[in-house]
């Protein structure tokens, strides 16, 4: 009997010494770290002989199409790179994820790079606040539904509710949003969009948030790209590369702002930690188009950052009319986030962007000449009934707000009208510029009604991330771009109570000597009752307006002349030493 029991005794821990083994092994029903990856040491990466190859025929790195994908909005795709055993597990965009915290407060993210003062710091925070932490009100129309979208949801669901949510932006509930229908989308999730996953807001719906902490967020960042599998080292010490065949990448913002990178003009430019460079065929050079070059001295940068955000040339998210955008972010676009345009008989109309955050946008390649992409909010052509309030704007290349239209460089037609426009209490940081006005509307083509440009703060244009990356010499708050007066076709224009602290080079850039060189005044133009704050910059600019030339200077009555021929009233003017 005792036997017996000895010999039972050894089958029982024998079995339970399995469940344990095999308990450490089993995975499949757990969570794991979306990169998947272990982190061994750095990599030394020597330097070698001879430049590196563009095209590297040893490379194991490859981005295969997915044959099974449906649809262009959720292509899929299979990355792999170095040894089979470093295969990464396949990635699909626009599926929902969980956004990682913010290294500090959200309020505090603008300091992380580029900190500055200014003579409006006190009123930009207390605007920052109250935009980071703006209600969300946003509901469906009487008789209509309200959709709910989280990271932790299914596709299978309804989305009718907040515990049935659908996950990702190919559910089937937005192929069959009617006007009047409100999807919310679960704060603290974000959505991937890029070229194989467009997203565009449907014609009358309102889009929001619910739930607790930051913004929900669709970037343009096609994924994390600190994953140490899809990085491999390159001919040059310190110089890493991981195939990367999307649109041109403008911006590297690293660990969400902790550090960015700097776009060179060609590998042997790679000279320091962040230094990297990425070509398409639309870029000023052409050398190694397939490959994206970064340089770090302390290893394989899957290894050394927890996040790298890549802004590609991409499409954004695009308008409709009749649609109520609230409470969400926008981050990490090469080319535009957001833009939608109208055409002849047929406005952009009824459009309101609200409480909605913008950062990192723009720097990708635009031509062969070597400018570079984006505006932040374009709208552009026949717009009617536009607002966007109380948006927060950072680090963008080019324009924060802007609606344009012009015949001679796009083909957007010759409608030029915009009518009802509010650009307001916007809060626009390290932008290369403000709100810029493009238009070729002259006397006989077009007009502009009923512009709004009222209760903004503009601080630091052309300093911080568009500092290396803008084009060209118009860093300004206020640009009317290609020199037009546009005779009796503007009517109540109007530009006031804004704050416009300290830019790099322009307070104003508005300038029309090469259409109406005799004009010294704008009718339906009113520019009354504004803040100015100015420090000296290295060109000592201060404001391009109208036939009357650079008004330039150093010192407080330098500003308050240049000021003066923009704005007869100023409610203040300081220069900062």
């Amino acid at each position: 009997m005792k036997r017996y029991f000895s010999i039972m005794l050894v089958i029982v821990l024998l079995m339970l010494g399995c469940g344990v083994s095999c308990g450490k092994n089993n995975t499949s029903g757990n969570k794991t770290d979306s990169r998947s990856d272990s982190r061994p040491s750095g990599n030394d990466n020597s330097e070698s002989s001879g430049a590196d190859m563009d095209s590297d025929s040893s490379s194991n790195t490859s981005i295969e199409k997915d044959k099974n994908s449906k649809g262009s909005a959720g292509k899929k795709y299979s990355i792999s790179a170095g040894s089979p055993s470093e295969s990464v597990s396949q990635i699909e965009l626009g599926i929902g994820e969980k956004k990682k915290a913010s290294p500090k407060p959200g309020s505090d993210l603008w300091k992380l790079i580029f900190p500055m003062s200014g003579g409006a710091d006190a009123q930009a925070e207390t605007r920052r606040n109250s935009i980071l932490n703006a209600a969300d009100t946003i509901k469906a129309a009487a008789g209509k539904t309200t959709y709910y979208v989280s990271p932790d949801g299914s596709d299978e669901n309804d989305g009718k509710s907040v515990f049935k949510p659908v996950k990702t932006l190919e559910a089937e509930l937005f192929e069959n949003l009617q006007p009047g229908d409100a999807v919310l989308f679960e704060r603290g999730g974000l959505w991937r969009v890029g070229e194989s996953s467009i997203f565009k807001f449907k014609k009358g719906v309102s889009y929001g948030a619910y739930g607790k902490g930051d913004k929900p967020a669709f970037y343009g960042s096609e994924q994390n790209y600190a994953r140490r599998s899809l990085w491999e080292p390159s001919n040059r010490k310190y110089v890493w590369k991981m195939l990367l065949t999307t649109g041109s990448a403008g911006f590297m913002v690293i660990n969400d702002g902790e550090q960015i990178g700097e776009l060179k003009n060609g590998i042997t430019g790679l000279k320091k930690n962040g230094d990297f460079y990425h070509s398409t065929s639309m870029a000023a050079s052409t050398d190694a188009e397939d490959y994206f070059y970064l340089y770090c001295d302390k290893g394989n940068p899957g290894d050394v950052y927890d996040e790298i955000e890549l802004c590609l040339r991409n499409g954004g998210v695009n308008m409709s009319s009749n649609t109520y955008i609230q409470n969400i972010c926008f981050k990490y676009f090469g080319g535009l986030a957001t833009a939608g345009g109208g055409s002849e008989g047929s406005p952009l109309q009824n459009v309101r962007y609200e409480n909605c955050e913008f950062g990192w946008v723009g720097g990708s390649y635009q031509n062969s000449r070597g400018d570079r992409y984006g505006n932040a909010l374009q709208v552009h052509n026949n717009c009617k009934d536009i607002t966007v309030d109380n948006c927060w704007f950072y680090h963008i290349v080019d324009a924060a707000i802007t609606y344009q239209s012009s015949t001679s460089d796009h083909n957007w037609g010759d409608v030029h009208q915009y009518e009802n426009i509010r650009f307001d209490n916007n809060l626009i940081e390290y932008s290369g510029l403000g709100i810029e006005f493009w238009s070729e509307a002259e006397l006989d083509i077009g007009y502009q009604k009923n512009i709004s440009v009222s209760g903004n703060i503009m601080r630091f244009a052309g300093y911080g991330g568009c500092a290396t990356t803008t084009n060209g010499s118009r860093l300004c708050f206020i640009c009317g771009s290609r020199g037009r007066w546009y005779g009796n076709r503007v009517s109540n224009f109007v530009i006031e109570n804004n704050i416009f602290d300290c830019s790099a080079r322009y307070i104003v850039y508005w300038e029309w000597s090469n259409t109406r060189p005799e004009e010294a005044v704008q009718p339906g133009l009113t520019v009354r009752n504004n803040t100015y704050y100015q420090r000296p910059n290295s060109v000592n600019y201060l404001m391009y307006w109208a036939n009357q030339g650079i008004k330039w200077g150093t010192n407080q009555t330098d500003l308050e002349n240049a000021v003066a021929s923009f704005d007869s009233a100023p409610k203040s003017v300081k220069m900062i030493k």
